[in-house]
């Protein structure tokens, strides 16, 4: 089947369900559907399904791209129950495969489900991944129930990405109960990257009871006598400067996992450690806005749950529940704001099986969590960090017995020390121990 090349005039379906295809095999580059700059594909009402599918050739010095649909005009599904599906392979050349990608839209491309429970997914495979939203593109997955999916597969030494969203593009689930989710795999020392979001991007629920979650795997270490793999970060969401993940209007919630490759452990040729795991990285701006939302942050392996160097995260309005588990740091920089509402914060350092360790000292660090306006409660065990409750009745449960710490000042300002943490506290009127019914404050 030969490439499907839509430009002018434009494909128009009809009301009943249509079917769109195109593939495209051992081709350099190969691309199931390719919509050009003033293409436009229109499938109207009825269950209609765009699938694209790309295998790129295989070349000793020069292997094809696979893509499958390339977008650079506008795909609309119309109303319905619609698909629309892309599949990309790389080809291989000599000791490595070559991009595949599941779904590209880019140059101001635009995808829109449409009304209706819409699945716009993308499987990119080889350095692959699963959606790729770049240059003043949009992928809008319109009113109803949607899922906009994409996974991404790496092989010998990939990375992958599930979604790349860059250089001011947007995804948005659209009004509905949606579902945005990406996962990335990496291979022979590649990282896996489940959500990308820079350049001035966002990615949006938009209105509705939405998820936005994402799982990055890092790839195993391997050693042998010629030549070895360190073992791949796993990375769940990336945010990047300058860019905003939103939960939009509703009860919202946001989840990253990062597991890193594991590590070879002694061996005849030596010994490479495991990889890191980091759930979720933000610099720049991460709001779950209005309603009771959810934030968790899951790093595995040598990992951090919540990387916020430089960046904000804000509950917004609603009883919002925000959480970091890490191997060796839960919550880590930056500054974390419940806004209005009864918020619960809560970080821990996690083992290997993703159960709290006994130790929970430095289960955050160097991070400003901000209660807001309600009563909120902070069960982020003992770091070096500032916590402040703002206005409300707000606890603060510290790990094991009050004869543990060093506990200076009062309700308005408290100074917490244990072991070689400082811990600076404000405006919290209680604060409780686990390992005694005893309590601090009014």
């Amino acid at each position: 089947m030969p490439r499907l090349i839509v430009s002018f005039p434009a494909l128009i379906g009809t009301s009943s369900s249509d079917l769109v295809v195109g593939q495209e095999d051992n081709a350099f580059p190969a691309i199931g559907i390719e919509v050009l700059k003033n293409g436009v594909i229109n499938t109207q009402a009825g269950k209609d399904t765009i699938k694209g599918s790309g295998t790129g050739g295989d070349d000793f010095g020069n292997a094809g791209t696979g893509t499958g649909i390339a977008n650079s005009g506008i795909i609309n599904a119309g109303t319905g129950d619609d698909t629309i599906s892309g599949t990309g392979t790389g080809g291989y050349e000599y000791r490595s495969y070559v991009a595949g990608i599941g779904i590209s839209n880019t140059q101001g491309g635009y995808i829109n489900g449409g009304d209706g429970k819409d699945l716009i997914s993308g499987l990119g495979t080889y350095f692959g991944t699963g959606i790729q939203n770049t240059q003043d593109s949009r992928i809008d997955g319109g009113k109803g129930d949607d899922s906009i999916s994409g996974t991404g597969i790496g092989t010998f030494s990939g990375f992958a990405i599930g979604i790349s969203n860059t250089e001011n593009s947007d995804i948005n689930g659209g009004e509905g109960n949606d579902s945005i989710s990406g996962s990335g795999t990496g291979s022979n020392g590649g990282d896996g990257t489940g959500i990308s979001n820079s350049g001035g991007s966002e990615i949006s629920g938009g209105k509705g009871n939405d998820s936005i979650t994402a799982i990055g795997k890092g790839s195993n270490a391997d050693i042998g006598p010629f030549d070895s793999d360190n073992a791949g970060r796993g990375i769940g969401i990336s945010n990047s400067k300058g860019s905003v993940i939103n939960g939009g209007e509703g009860n919202d919630f946001i989840s990253g996992t990062g597991t890193g490759g594991k590590g070879t452990g002694d061996t005849f040729f030596g010994e490479l450690g495991p990889g890191v795991g980091i759930g979720i990285i933000n610099s720049g701006i991460i709001s779950l806005d209005d309603g009771n939302d959810t934030i968790i942050g899951t790093g595995i392996s040598q990992g951090i749950g919540i990387v916020n160097t430089n960046g904000i995260i804000y509950g917004g309005a609603g009883d919002d529940t925000l959480t970091g588990y890490g191997a060796s740091i839960g919550i880590q920089g930056g500054t974390i704001d419940g806004g209005s509402g009864n918020d619960y914060f809560k970080a821990r350092r996690i083992d290997a099986s993703s159960n709290a360790v006994s130790d929970q000292g430095g289960a955050i660090a160097d991070v400003l969590i901000k209660g807001g306006c309600g009563a909120d409660t902070f069960d982020v065990g003992y770091g070096n960090a500032k916590i402040d409750g703002g206005s409300g009745l707000d606890k603060l449960i510290l790990p094991d017995f009050k004869s543990d710490y060093t506990i200076l000042g009062n309700s308005n300002n408290y100074t917490i020390k244990r072991d070689d943490f400082t811990l600076n506290v404000l405006n919290v009127e209680q604060i409780v121990f686990f390992g005694a019914s005893s309590a601090l404050g009014s």
